[in-house]
């Protein structure tokens, strides 16, 4: 028997439609030294039963059975816990991965002995096949940097496409108080607690199942208020920002509107300064040129998004 080089830990819940098809791609990987822990966090549908037929007749599959649902975050503490492998890879039980995912990743890493977690481009598919390539920065920098905002105006990693160095969750874990933004928080905790390094592929290898529009929308908000309200807090917290200031921030994440005066304006400038200064302190080390080019970015699309919802206010009822 192969040694277990990789452990690809999958939370399933109620995905009876999508599971057999997610776990099929992660047997076809030309990766062969890898075991699937698939935890079912207390399915109502028959999830549970499609996971155990497919345990029986592989035994690279290792089931987990929980009664009660108890959320990602626990789900993915639990497949951790028991996971052999050198590596960590994260996988949602309702998408796919390419052949080619795991070797990469992990000819990556191996390459790379200071990179310690590794994300893919991914391409998001609908249900009638339309699909969008999203690509991700990828230097560790550009990455951090990321992590102090959130969409649109950055995109840290593909969550699902992650792969970790084990030794990584002998000090870490998944926060299982946050709903929606476990990834977001573990990702900041480890970038401000350890010397962690970040690194994105640019090709995909990870296709992401987008569903229902009208529940996908719901859990989306949900999730964006969690991710503010995690960001202001960290940054109140750290001390980096005022309370003032962060009634702007929270503003410009969620998109809202701020009244336009040269005060304001001066007032975003300055947000923005100190999430910089705080970065190159922080978060980076003798990367203060790609800090400065990652916020002078972020702030660009910040200004683009404030004036199309000024142009709305001044012209939007003519």
């Amino acid at each position: 028997m192969h040694d277990i080089h990789i452990s690809v830990v999958m939370p399933a819940y109620n995905v009876e439609k999508y599971v057999e098809e997610a776990i099929d791609s992660i047997l076809a990987q030309t990766f062969p030294d890898f075991e699937l822990i698939i935890v079912n966090d207390g399915s109502r549908d028959k999830t549970k039963q499609i996971i155990q037929r497919r345990a029986l007749r592989d035994k690279r599959i290792v089931f987990i059975d929980s009664e009660q649902n108890r959320g990602v975050a626990t789900s993915l503490n639990v497949g951790i816990q028991v996971a052999r492998g050198k590596y960590i890879a994260r996988m949602d039980a309702d998408d796919i991965v390419l052949p080619e995912r795991l070797a990469t990743q992990h000819r990556f890493l191996e390459a790379h002995e200071k990179i310690d977690i590794c994300g893919t481009a991914i391409r998001a598919f609908y249900p009638d096949g339309r699909a969008i390539d999203a690509f991700y920065d990828q230097q560790d920098a550009q990455i951090k940097t990321n992590m102090l905002f959130k969409s649109p105006f950055s995109a840290t990693l593909a969550h699902a496409s992650i792969l970790f160095r084990r030794t990584l969750f002998e000090q870490f874990h998944y926060d299982q108080q946050n709903h929606y933004s476990e990834d977001a928080y573990l990702y900041l905790d480890m970038a401000l607690n350890g010397q962690v390094t970040f690194s994105n592929l640019h090709q995909s290898y990870y296709l992401y199942r987008l569903h229902d529009t009208s529940i996908s929308g719901r859990r989306s908000h949900a999730q964006a208020e969690e991710h503010i309200a995690f960001l202001a807090r960290t940054l109140k917290n750290l001390q980096v920002l005022t309370s003032k200031e962060l009634i702007l921030y929270r503003k410009m994440m969620a998109v809202e509107k701020i009244p336009y005066s040269r005060e304001s304006e001066e007032k975003v400038e300055i947000i923005f300064a100190k999430i910089k200064d705080f970065c190159c302190r922080r978060l980076t080390s003798g990367a203060d040129a790609l800090v400065e080019q990652q916020i002078q970015k972020i702030s660009g699309q910040c200004r683009k998004i404030q004036n199309k919802l000024w142009r709305h206010e001044l012209w939007g009822n003519v």
